[in-house]
């Protein structure tokens, strides 16, 4: 398949590809083997910036669409991922134990983290957004995360030159927006 992306918004992309679950999952089914193959998008690495850790699925477990499915790690803050789509893990990217800035450079290819084998239904994949509109929603998350980080800042301003890119979102954030954000945007808890 293709990694085409879509153009950037604030130098953050989708790739063209993927199904995106509204707390910045995503799924990329191949009908061949039908399997999703499932990661964090791009949006969710950029606010929580290097990922020095990730704690994989369990192989062989079965979950349900918006289960918490696996962890990843930046500087002490975490993100619980939400699954976004129901069925058993077959298999997981043990090259992001060592390698888990893979997700950072790579969150729609390189930076996988799980394989999962849908239930009988599809896994819920018509819970997720496609195409137009998961562009159109990635648009207004990577807006609406800007304007979280920076309330000071106007959008326009921000995005009119291209002066401010998302990418370097989390060092804006101190830990008490960073949880606004684990919980408003990633439905993550952290306790």
């Amino acid at each position: 398949g293709s990694k085409k992306k879509t153009p950037p918004c604030a130098g953050l992309t989708l790739a063209k590809t993927v199904l995106l679950q509204p707390q910045h999952s995503w799924a990329r089914f191949y009908r061949r083997r039908n399997v999703y193959q499932v990661g964090s998008d791009d949006l969710m690495q950029a606010a929580l910036g290097p990922i020095d850790g990730v704690t994989l699925p369990v192989v062989g477990a079965n979950y349900r669409q918006g289960d918490p499915l696996y962890e990843i790690h930046s500087r002490g803050r975490r993100v619980i991922v939400r699954s976004p789509v129901g069925g058993t893990v077959i298999d997981s990217n043990g090259a992001l134990a060592e390698h888990p800035q893979r997700i950072n450079h790579g969150p729609y290819d390189q930076g996988w983290v799980a394989e999962i084998w849908p239930n009988a239904r599809g896994g819920g994949q018509e819970d997720l957004l496609r195409k137009t509109d998961a562009r159109s929603f990635m648009h207004l998350e990577v807006e609406r995360l800007m304007a979280a980080a920076m309330p000071s800042l106007v959008p326009q301003e921000t995005m009119a030159d291209g002066g401010l890119l998302a990418e370097d979102i989390y060092l804006q954030l101190d830990d008490e927006s960073w949880e606004r954000i684990a919980v408003s945007f990633f439905g993550s808890t952290t306790e």
